[in-house]
């Protein structure tokens, strides 16, 4: 009987996948002109064998003196060969200036190659009916300008 249970755990290892978990390097893309400014992202990753599963977390505040309703945050993701995957999630609510929101985690799917990611504000609604979306809608297309994050444990 012991080497029953000796051959099925060994069986059992070998044909499991091997999976990583851990946060990905993170930055904060500048975007001084815009009304919400992301303060805070993390994306923890679980690696598969042909891609990975990332729980999206992040911060935001709303600079301007509007109240807003609605807002998307981005995350781009950086392979090893500068290629680029965006991911987004909406928040809503009511959401007033000054104020630090941390936004419920977002899930996304990436490449197993997956170096790093670039968090940045993509939109948002006021409730005094405007809308702010980023100059062209496009993502950061490099990680290297943007403002490294530290890790998510230092952050509140």
């Amino acid at each position: 009987m012991k080497r029953l249970v000796l051959a099925a755990a060994v069986f059992a290892s070998a044909a499991a996948p091997a999976r990583a978990f851990g946060d990905l390097p993170s930055t904060i893309w500048p975007q001084p002109d815009a009304p919400v400014h992301v303060v805070g992202c993390s994306a923890f990753v679980e690696r598969m064998r042909n891609g990975a599963n990332v729980r999206e977390h992040g911060s935001f505040e709303i600079s301007g003196p509007r109240t807003a309703t609605a807002v998307r945050i981005g995350w781009a993701y950086f392979d090893a060969l500068g290629g680029r995957h965006v991911s987004g999630g909406v928040t809503t609510g009511t959401f007033s200036p000054g104020v630090r929101i941390d936004v419920h985690p977002f899930s996304a799917r990436v490449g197993a190659e997956t170096k790093s990611v670039t968090c940045f504000a993509m939109e948002a609604a006021f409730e005094d009916g405007t809308h702010w979306r980023m100059a062209g809608r496009d993502a950061p297309v490099a990680p290297s300008a943007a403002q490294p994050v530290a890790s998510p444990s230092a952050q509140p």
